[in-house]
């Protein structure tokens, strides 16, 4: 390998000419034209079918290596990273071959002047210069190979909170999007209906002439009546807990359900037993403002009445 040949100046008639007229003689100059390069000049040297900075680096300058590796580099920033950590090392390599001239040119030197002990003195000083200056240079390159895997995971470490940044700002849009009308709901005041549910109004749904009370039965005549069992909730204590039966029916439309009504209604793939507190009506039409007895709030989100599954006429404890 010549490392002269490969740093030094190509001559004259083997310089290498860009297609936009620029001429460059050696790698340095290579590499300063490439930053500047744009992507147009770029792709034409260095595609799928031509690689002529490679061939220029390979044949002219001798550096077999380096071409090897720029093989297939589509990325100019790549194609820039893999010429300039190839320059520094060959550089470090000419700077230990200096050194090593030098330390070989003294031990000569010093072995015609001086005694035997003279020169193992000289020797081991020289041989520790040249291991301080062998490993300062071998840490040069370690530093300046952590400093590219720093500098790497930088770039990654930008990209991933760009990303992130990104998906943050998506997901912020879309629970303000999607939760507004329930967060919008959370903020009016029931802090009068929570402590204090209508049932006054609430209309008679078994009259007494549909109910018979016999010595080892009771019968309730009603239509289509659903019976319900609960989980072991206490949203509804004291009126319901995890021992208590009921028998629902099934509303034909929102009119029929009214303020002080227990209902049961969807929410995702739960059923939820809770109070009705409040009917309010909104762009879409009606909808129940609900709550259970022993809960502090009222249910975040507005039960339309698609939702109901039944309301509650009877419990059996």
């Amino acid at each position: 390998m010549n490392i002269k040949k490969i740093l030094g100046d190509a001559p004259l008639n083997e310089s290498f000419w860009f297609n936009n007229g620029v001429v460059v003689r050696n790698i340095y100059e290579l590499v300063d034209e490439l930053k500047i390069l744009n992507d147009f000049y770029f792709r034409y040297h260095s595609n799928d079918t031509r690689d002529d900075f490679g061939a220029w680096i390979g044949g002219v300058l001798e550096d077999v290596e380096l071409s090897e590796k720029l093989r297939g580099v589509k990325n100019k920033d790549k194609y820039i990273h893999i010429i300039e950590h190839r320059i520094r090392h060959l550089e470090r390599v000419r700077k230990l071959q200096v050194v090593k001239h030098l330390f070989m040119g003294s031990v000569v030197e010093w072995s015609k002047k001086y005694s035997i002990l003279s020169k193992i003195t000289v020797l081991l000083i020289l041989l520790l210069v040249g291991i301080i200056v062998y490993v300062q240079y071998t840490s040069v390159d370690k530093l300046n190979t952590m400093s590219n895997k720093l500098s790497y995971l930088e770039q990654k470490s930008a990209c991933y909170n760009t990303y992130l940044d990104q998906k943050i700002t998506e997901t912020q849009s879309y629970v303000n999007t999607t939760f507004r009308e329930p967060l919008l709901e959370c903020q009016k005041d029931y802090s009068l209906l929570i402590n204090n549910p209508d049932l006054e109004n609430i209309p008679e749904r078994i009259s007494v002439k549909d109910m018979t009370v016999l010595s080892n039965e009771v019968i309730l005549r009603l239509q289509n009546p659903i019976w319900a069992v609960f989980a072991n909730t206490s949203s509804m204590i004291p009126v319901i807990n995890h021992n208590t039966k009921a028998i629902q029916i099934k509303p034909k439309d929102i009119q029929e359900i009214n303020v002080g009504d227990i209902i049961a209604y969807s929410s995702g793939n739960d059923i939820i037993i809770h109070r009705v507190i409040s009917k309010e009506r909104d762009d879409t039409g009606y909808y129940l403002i609900t709550k259970g007895d022993n809960n502090n709030v009222v249910d975040p989100t507005k039960i339309r009445f698609e939702q109901v599954q039944g309301i509650v006429v009877a419990l059996i404890y």
